[in-house]
């Protein structure tokens, strides 16, 4: 049976999605009530908003623990058996001869009898029969196109649940989206009814009838009528199983709404841009991958802003302030507030400052709960200062300006309760990866760990020259090297 039945690749699997499309990130909720999966954008601003919702992850061990995936896998090799057994039925009956020679022999046989006066029926009836055969050949293929196509896709999910059951600590696939279409297949009646599809054919000639000689012969088409299948009514197993495991994760109490302050952290690789800097041990980066994000923002603290409300704030409330340029709008949290002045810590930059009250609005709840886009990081492989001079942070200024780099997380560590990420960071220049931790203790700004600064030395790989921002404040002009004296006389 397998040998005739070819298995073609999906061109989408929804199953295998693991980041929302809306926000470009990892999907972490599924909501209560109609299983709908998003980010954690969406469980603060999106389509899951106000719902109740689950942490993923917790779905996912409480479905491999309790043995549901395995479940539902079990019975989606069974509903493929049944596949392959009605598609091999098709088979079968494809091959096998209605009886459409015969059929027409008996007919040409009589016609002669009757003359020229039967050619019309002749004509009409041999059409027919070849219509109704067509009509069959045509019912069989496209019978057995659907189940195969089912079959491959059915593959595709057993392929795709076989291996997160092997890689219990790997969530490479949707669990939720591909459990679903299992149990969309496993409730589906396969049985294929055969005897509809032989569509044989009888020819029954009244020879005592040639005073109505157009009609006394017809053609007659038997089936045997079988009785039609009736679903089960009720939930599926699916639905019973996550209804299970819903209700014992709000047993815990893990069931949580849109108060639920999002998470994000930065893990992995990421392109980020530099933001703030305090020094190489403390500073401010945002992916590249949430400037979409951060502009929806920015309309929305706009809007928020021109509602009114300006200087109404206290302390420790999360608000909205815009520059003096009347440009900008940035997510503040007050931390106090002196008069007419409050100072503030820009969330999204990392950075600290003081300004007017009457430039602060309140921002709203689904705003404030929105996590920082400014990332804390700390330089890995650097040697730790008591007191860092401001050179070193113009030196990572320097290096980064408002270039796309390059920040390889290989850590993290707590200081006074934050967790600030530690990072490798580089960026690409002239195809060669270019390191910060290099290019500082190259210009004697820091050191590496375990090494003086009067101990730095040339890195291994170091370049024979270094880039220097070019000035774009005075006016470029296209020249042509004529005599050179030295690099700086030229």
């Amino acid at each position: 049976v397998l040998a005739t039945h070819q298995s073609q690749p999906y061109e989408y699997l929804p199953f295998a999605e693991s980041v929302c499309k809306e926000h470009g990130k990892y999907i972490e909720f599924v909501a209560v009530e109609d299983l709908r999966t998003g980010c954690s954008f969406c469980a603060v601003v999106g389509e899951l908003k106000g719902r109740n919702v689950v942490e993923l992850s917790r779905v996912y061990r409480e479905l491999r623990d309790s043995g549901i995936l395995k479940t539902i896998v079990d019975k989606t090799n069974i509903s493929l058996e049944k596949m392959l057994t009605a598609n091999t039925s098709l088979s079968i009956t494809e091959s096998v001869s209605s009886g459409l020679q015969d059929n027409v022999n008996e007919l040409e046989s009589h016609m002669d009898k009757c003359h020229r006066m039967l050619e019309v029926v002749e004509g009409r009836l041999t059409t027919h029969l070849r219509q109704r055969e067509e009509e069959r050949m045509h019912n069989l293929s496209k019978s057995r196109k659907e189940l195969e196509e089912k079959m491959t896709k059915l593959e595709q999910l057993l392929k795709a649940a076989e291996w997160q059951l092997e890689n219990m600590d790997e969530e490479k696939y949707n669990m939720i989206l591909l459990m679903k279409e299992m149990d969309k297949l496993n409730n589906e009646d396969h049985a294929v009814e055969i005897n509809d599809l032989k569509q044989e054919l009888d020819v029954i000639i009244d020879e005592s009838i040639f005073s109505s000689i157009s009609s006394h012969i017809s053609v007659m088409h038997q089936a045997t009528a079988e009785p039609v299948k009736e679903k089960a009514q009720g939930q599926s197993v699916l639905e019973q199983a996550l209804a299970e495991v819903i209700g014992r994760l709000g047993d815990k109490g893990e069931i949580g709404s849109k108060q639920a302050t999002a998470r994000e952290v930065l893990t992995g690789v990421e392109d980020v841009v530099l933001l703030h800097v305090e020094s190489p041990e403390s500073f401010f980066v945002m992916r590249t991958r949430d400037w979409k994000m951060a502009d929806m923002m920015r309309m929305q603290m706009k809007r928020k802003w021109m509602e009114g409300g300006w200087g109404k704030v206290k302390v420790d409330d999360i608000a909205v302030l815009k520059d003096d340029d009347a440009t900008e709008y940035h997510r503040v949290k007050v931390i106090t507030i002196e008069s007419d002045l409050a100072w503030v810590t820009y969330i999204d930059q990392g950075n600290n400052s003081q300004v007017p009250l009457t430039s602060l609005v309140c921002m709203s709840e689904n705003l404030s709960t929105l996590p920082p886009m400014a990332h804390h990081c700390t330089l890995a492989g650097v040697s730790s200062e008591h007191e860092w001079n401001e050179e070193a942070a113009r030196g990572v200024r320097l290096f980064s300006g408002k270039d796309v780099c390059k920040a390889t997380v290989v850590g993290s560590r707590d200081c006074m309760g934050k967790n600030i990420m530690i990072v490798m960071f580089s960026k690409e220049e002239d195809q060669t990866d270019i390191s910060l931790l290099d290019f500082l203790v190259f210009r004697a700004l820091a050191s590496r760990e375990g090494q003086d600064l009067e101990g730095s030395s040339l890195p291994i790989s170091f370049r024979s020259f270094l880039y220097l921002p070019l000035d774009r404040t005075v006016q470029e002009h296209l020249v042509k090297v004529v005599h050179v004296d030295t690099p700086d006389q030229m």
